[in-house]
């Protein structure tokens, strides 16, 4: 069922369903199979566990799709950030950022950044960066269909695609090592920080909407708490 969700119609034969979808995985046979290796870095749904059928079938999905454009554009860091900056979310309405959400994509394929957007299937993660061809792929899924948290998601894995590009972290390793444990969650840590930085302005409006939501405090106007903190509303509701 994960498999099918992402093998579009043009791609089934209505004649043989293990066929095509073995030729989906690009395998001979189905014992051939193997569970995608967790060696990209996750954004994942942290209340659930990762199952691996449902991942595999999404990154088969985007790898796929990222092998069918022609002529991809090497990697410019430089442009990339210029291009992040250039972004004035406080003054973008909502249907503007929904907008932008999804020219995003086309408009960083130029400094080699491809984004590809899927729906959510349960069980699987918010988003993912894969390193190919010295390329950066970023899968985003549209869990809850929330904006905010698709616009979080995908600066997050902006933020590995900066900072990390030469990183290759398992984040379940067999032998449970420790030591890959603490610095996942370093560079976790750091994409959070990217993100907070261009979306929220930093961490003090979390902690003024933790600090309103503790001390139950009421009449809070959210749209002037946005332009307090210059930042769109959509992200004070986030954290509200």
């Amino acid at each position: 069922k994960p498999t099918l969700s992402y093998i579009r119609e043009s791609e089934l034969t209505e004649m043989d369903l293990l066929s095509d979808i073995l030729d989906y995985y690009g395998l001979d046979n189905e014992n051939d199979f193997e569970p995608y290796c967790q060696k990209q870095i996750f954004h994942k749904d942290s209340r659930n566990d990762i199952n691996e059928v449902s991942l595999t079938a999404l990154i088969r999905r985007a790898k796929k799709d990222f092998s069918e454009i022609k002529n991809i554009n090497p990697y410019k860091e430089d442009g990339l950030i210029k291009a992040l900056n250039a972004f004035n979310f406080e003054e973008y309405s909502i249907n503007t950022l929904k907008h932008y959400l999804f020219e995003l994509p086309r408009a960083l394929q130029k400094f080699g950044v491809y984004i590809f957007y899927y729906p959510y299937i349960k069980n699987t993660i918010y988003g993912c960066i894969e390193w190919e061809n010295n390329n950066h792929i970023i899968v985003i899924t549209d869990r809850d269909k929330a904006l905010a948290t698709c616009w979080i998601t995908l600066f997050h894995e902006l933020g590995h695609a900066i900072q990390h590009k030469s990183e290759t972290i398992y984040e379940y390793e067999e032998n449970d090592n420790p030591k890959n444990k603490k610095k996942l969650s370093k560079i976790e840590q750091e994409a959070n920080v990217f993100a907070r930085k261009y979306l929220f302005n930093g961490d003090t409006l979390q902690k003024k909407c933790f600090y309103i939501s503790n001390s139950k405090e009421s009449g809070v106007d959210k749209n002037e708490l946005a332009k307090k903190f210059k930042v769109n509303p959509i992200f004070v509701e986030y954290w509200m």
